[in-house]
């Protein structure tokens, strides 16, 4: 009897598995071998070679199962392989939902444009590796005045470059840059006239300011300036012009300004320093007063039509020196001083200088009276021998008229003797008395025999 081989088909299908990408190398092994005979047995078969599909990545990954590299071990079958579906594994990318936080930074403003850039992606995932983010846009806010400016981050422009991961990007706070305003103190000096000025009958006036900021990025023209700053008068004085903090402003936002006010803007007039001369004057005495009414100004002198009043003491009469003195009258206020009289002017008049505007030193000159020249001549006498001198007397010529003789003081006398001749009639004095030079000139005593030679001579 003979016993044939039963001729069975068995149907292989690989092993299949789909995963979850997880970094890691992941497989499935292994085929299901299927045949409707009773007499199949699964155990019978086998395989020679690799039976095994390994992947990390995202994709399919298939075993490559081959019908000639399966046998069965029952010698009573005739087995013939079909592989009907090849064992494989699949790998499908991980979900992850990805939060973007663009960087930011607040600032101080300081004259130049600022940046931030980049932004920072999280995930919990162990997975998640956030140097696998890229960016197609422009991550980058940049700002130079005081604001702020938005990167306005798109998630449609960022992407993962791991396959095995499906990225969806999610903007949880756009990147930013804030720029804030520069605390800047201003000290405020108002300005003062730095060169003397001198009263000059007209208004005068200092106007501005200095200002010092505590930072060089803060310029003039970054104040706005809504009070006076003009310091004017027109009398010698110190004018004022308060600055006042409130009064100033900032026009530039990148800015906030505390003002301090250091001083206040001033004007200093400087009154007219005037040198009042009275005049000198001179003459021989005459028995009237000498006086000078007249003045020399020197120094920076009055303003045209301004003047004071002066009033003249100064008066010398008799022979000698003095002070022509004198005394000026400003007026005390705008509306000026009564009228001071002028001696030799028929009228009186109001001084038109005002005493604040002026610095007046008074200079006196000198009136001198000199000494008239007088002569005392002692007059000529004659007599006989041994009689009795006659009085001795005198000729004075140039006495002003109406003054006595008796001012002028002297002595006389002759020449001892009283022989017959010509004997010398001394007179003499002081040679300055009073008001008079005094020239003295001696006289003769003539001293006859006693004899008469003719009716008209004596000897």
């Amino acid at each position: 009897m003979t016993i044939e081989e039963l001729a069975l088909t068995i149907d292989i299908v690989g092993n299949n598995i789909t995963k979850t990408y997880n970094g890691s190398e992941q497989n499935v092994s292994g085929y299901t071998a299927t045949n409707s005979s009773s007499l199949f047995n699964e155990s019978n078969v086998s395989y020679s070679g690799n039976d095994t599909a390994a992947r990390t990545d995202v994709g399919t990954t298939y075993m490559n199962l081959t019908a000639a590299d399966f046998s069965y071990s029952d010698t009573n079958i005739n087995a013939t392989f079909n592989v009907s579906e090849d064992g494989y594994i699949t790998i499908e990318g991980l979900d992850l939902t990805i939060e973007i936080t663009g960087h930011n930074a607040t600032l101080e403003y300081n004259g130049s444009k600022q940046t931030v850039t980049g932004y920072t992606a999280v995930n919990s995932s162990s997975l998640f590796n956030a140097s696998n983010v890229s960016y197609r846009g422009n991550d980058t806010a940049a700002r130079s005045d005081v604001g702020t400016t938005d990167m306005n981050l798109d998630a449609s422009q960022f992407s993962y470059s791991d396959p095995g991961i499906n990225a969806t990007f999610s903007i949880a706070e756009d990147g930013y840059m804030t720029i804030t305003p520069l605390n800047v103190t201003v000290t405020i000096t108002g300005n003062r006239n730095n060169v003397d000025l001198l009263y000059n009958g007209r208004e005068q006036s200092v106007s501005g300011y200095t200002f010092n900021a505590t930072s060089d990025l803060f310029t003039e023209d970054d104040i706005d300036f809504s009070g006076s700053d003009t310091a004017a008068g027109t009398n010698a004085g110190t004018y004022t012009a308060e600055l006042n903090a409130d009064d100033f402003d900032c026009n530039n936002e990148n800015f906030n300004v505390s003002y301090e006010i250091a001083g206040s803007v001033e004007i200093t007039i400087s009154p007219r320093k005037v040198t009042i001369t009275s005049g000198t004057a001179s003459k021989e005495y005459d028995g009237t007063p000498l006086t000078n009414d007249n003045v020399t100004v020197s120094g920076d002198g009055f303003v045209n039509g301004e003047l004071p009043v002066y009033t003249f003491t100064g008066s010398q009469t008799n022979a000698g020196t003095s002070e022509n003195t004198f005394t000026v009258t400003f007026a005390e206020s705008e509306g000026g001083l009564s009228g001071s009289g002028l001696r030799g002017m028929a009228e009186t008049r109001d001084p038109t200088a005002l005493k604040i505007n002026y610095e007046a030193e008074e200079v006196f000159g000198n009136l001198t009276v000199d000494p008239k020249e007088v002569t005392v001549t002692a007059d000529d006498k004659t007599k006989k021998r041994n009689t009795t001198d006659p009085e001795l007397t005198v000729t004075i010529e140039g006495l002003i008229d109406g003054e006595s003789e008796d001012l002028i003081s002297y002595e006389i006398e002759r020449e001892s003797g009283e022989d017959s001749g010509t004997y010398v009639i001394y007179v003499t004095g002081d040679e300055k008395q009073g008001n008079y030079i005094v020239t003295f000139i001696d006289g003769t005593m003539t001293i006859g025999s006693g004899y008469i030679i003719n009716a008209t001579t004596s000897i």
